[in-house]
This record gives C-alpha cells, sequence and structure tokens, in this order.
C-alpha cells in the first residue's frame, strides 16, 4: 500500500468518525469540509499533497477574506501565535483582491503506514482546535456602545 492510498484511508476514516459531510479535491488525496463554530464558518482542507506524499497536510482558512486594512493587526497576531511555538503556524496572505487579505492555520504530519489511527485523529483534532483559537483571537472584539443615561424632562 502506497503512502498515498494509506493517507486517504486514514483521511476517509477520520471524516466518517467525525461524523463530516466532506468534499473530494481535484486530485486524490484531498478532502474539504465545513465546519461551524457559533456564527462563523472555518474551511477546513487535509490532503496527501502529490509532491510530498510522506505528509498529511491540513489547512484551515475562514470562509471569508479580512479587509486589507487589517493587515497590521492580522500579521501582529499571527507573528505572536507563531512565536509561542505551537505546531499550527498562521500564515497571512495576499489576496488576488487588493483590498482583500487572506490567514491560513496550518500543519503538516508525517505519513507512516505504522502510524495509528488515535494518533493522526489526535493531530487533526489539535489543529481544527488551534485554528478556532487563532480565528477566534483575529476576529475584532465587539465594542461596547456607551451606556446612554436618560434624563427626565423634568420639565
Amino acid at each position: 500500500m502506497s503512502n498515498e492510498t494509506f493517507g486517504t484511508d486514514l483521511i476517509e476514516r477520520y471524516l466518517l468518525a467525525r461524523g463530516r459531510r466532506y468534499f473530494r479535491g481535484q486530485h486524490d488525496g484531498e478532502y474539504f469540509f465545513i465546519l461551524t463554530v457559533g456564527h462563523a464558518r472555518l474551511h477546513v482542507h487535509i490532503e496527501v499533497p502529490p509532491a510530498d506524499q510522506d505528509t498529511v497536510k491540513l489547512r484551515v482558512t475562514p470562509a471569508n477574506f479580512y479587509p486589507a486594512t487589517d493587515r497590521s493587526r492580522l500579521m501582529t497576531i499571527a507573528d505572536r501565535w507563531n512565536a509561542e511555538a505551537r505546531r499550527t503556524r498562521a500564515v497571512v496572505y495576499e489576496s488576488c483582491d487588493q483590498t482583500r487579505i487572506g490567514v491560513v492555520a496550518e500543519e503538516s504530519y508525517p505519513l507512516a503506514p505504522s502510524m495509528p489511527f488515535e494518533e493522526f485523529t489526535g493531530l487533526a483534532d489539535n489543529t481544527i482546535r488551534s485554528a478556532v483559537k487563532l480565528f477566534a483571537d483575529m476576529t475584532p472584539g465587539v465594542e461596547q456602545t456607551p451606556a446612554r443615561t436618560w434624563l427626565r424632562n423634568a420639565g
């Protein structure tokens, strides 16, 4: 069994075990599903890259791009995130639309036919949990509107 076949089987088994409705990508070994967290949607891609069939790559992106004006804020959060030596890396990238910017949380795992299924599910689940935390940190806080003081009309 090739690593690609092993990886594909492992990914499909994971998606079925998690009860995910998923889609296959253009190439063999590519899978995609949408994760809803609160009111946000995250796109989760899991694949055995054709150029490196000895790894499984997991990428998570928000459903929407951020305004390009948020670039410095997002870079600061991503740099801080990555400096904390997390396995899941945050990458801010340009969009073809100059008014938008993208962010991806990504991680790769070595793929060996001896990898236990439980180990893979733990790695994938941890990456997804990390991505959820990252994108929660990147969501600007809701500004509190000052409380209005209502005065009675005394006259």
